[in-house]
C-alpha cells in the first residue's frame, strides 16, 4: 500500500513491483500504463474473435434468397473454349480453395500460376452466386480475399454438387479400362494425413453419398468422390479404412 492507503499496481516493471498507483482494482490491480499495455495485447485475439463470430453467423443467417441461389446451383461441365458462358469456379491450392467468377476459365486459372487439375467444382452462375457463397462461407475467408479455408463444410458442399466433369476437349484421357472408373489418370496423390483428419474431411463426403447412394458407398465410390472433392488420389484399401474409422467414430446419416 501506499502512504494514503490507496493500492499500488500489481504489475511488474524493470523486474520489480510497479510503484505507480492503481487506477483499475478488479479483477486485478494495475495502473493506466499498464492497463493500456494489457489493452493492447488482448484487443487484436479480441476482435479476431468477434470477426469470426460475425462471419460466422452471417454465414448461418443466410437471406432466404441467397440462400435458395446458392441450392439451386447446378454443376457445369468443362468449358471446350473461352470465352465462355459466366461461371463461378472452386480452385483449390494447398489447404485452400478460391471461389471466384469467370467468362475465362483457362487464363484465370493461367493467371494464378495453377493447373487445370486444381478446379473441384464447376457451377453455372454469375456474380450473384459468387457473393452468396462468399457469404455462406464467410466464416472460413481468409482476410478480406476470395480464397477460402478448405474446410469439412466446403468439402461437403462441393460432393454433394456431384462435380466428376474432366477436361473436356482440352484434356486427352485414355479410354482404356480402368478398375477406378471415372478416377482421373492425372490426379495428384493424396498428402499424408492422420486418419483423424481423414475422418474430419472425408465424413461430410461419406454422409452425402451414403444418402446419394441410400447405402454405404463401396470402397471405389468412396475413393472416387474423395478425389472429385479436391482430396487427392488414394487406393480403395485406403478408402476402405478411411469408411471403417468414420463409421466407428459417427453416426450412419438417417435416410429419408
Amino acid at each position: 500500500m501506499t502512504t494514503n492507503d490507496q493500492p499500488n499496481c500489481q504489475a511488474m516493471q524493470d523486474e520489480a513491483p510497479c510503484a505507480r498507483i492503481a487506477t483499475l482494482t478488479a479483477p486485478v490491480r494495475l495502473c493506466d500504463e499498464h492497463k493500456l499495455q494489457v489493452a493492447a495485447s488482448i484487443l487484436p485475439e479480441v476482435l479476431a474473435g468477434a470477426l469470426r463470430q460475425a462471419r460466422s453467423v452471417g454465414a448461418r443467417t443466410l437471406a432466404p434468397a441467397l440462400a435458395h441461389l446458392v441450392a439451386s446451383a447446378q454443376a457445369a461441365a468443362m468449358p471446350s473454349a473461352e470465352p465462355h458462358s459466366a461461371l463461378v469456379y472452386f480452385m483449390a491450392n494447398g489447404g485452400r480453395v478460391k471461389i471466384g467468377y469467370t467468362k475465362s476459365l483457362f487464363t484465370r486459372v493461367s493467371s494464378l500460376s495453377l493447373r487445370e487439375d486444381a478446379l473441384l467444382l464447376l457451377l453455372h452462375g454469375g456474380t450473384d452466386l459468387e457473393r452468396a457463397l462468399h457469404a455462406k462461407f464467410g466464416a472460413h475467408r481468409v482476410a478480406d480475399s476470395e480464397w477460402f479455408e478448405l474446410t469439412p463444410d466446403i468439402v461437403h458442399f462441393i460432393s454433394s454438387k456431384a462435380p466428376k466433369h474432366h477436361l473436356g476437349s482440352k484434356s486427352k484421357r485414355s479410354t482404356r479400362a480402368n478398375p477406378r472408373g471415372r478416377r482421373s489418370q492425372a490426379a495428384k496423390r493424396a498428402p499424408r494425413r492422420s486418419m483423424t483428419e481423414w475422418v474430419e474431411l472425408a465424413g461430410p463426403i461419406f454422409h452425402a453419398e451414403f444418402k446419394s447412394l441410400r447405402r454405404q458407398p463401396t470402397a471405389n465410390e468412396f475413393a472416387t468422390a474423395i478425389e472429385a472433392a479436391g482430396l487427392g488420389l488414394v487406393s480403395d484399401s485406403t478408402a476402405k479404412n478411411i469408411r471403417t474409422e468414420i463409421l466407428d467414430r459417427t453416426d450412419v446419416p438417417a435416410l429419408d
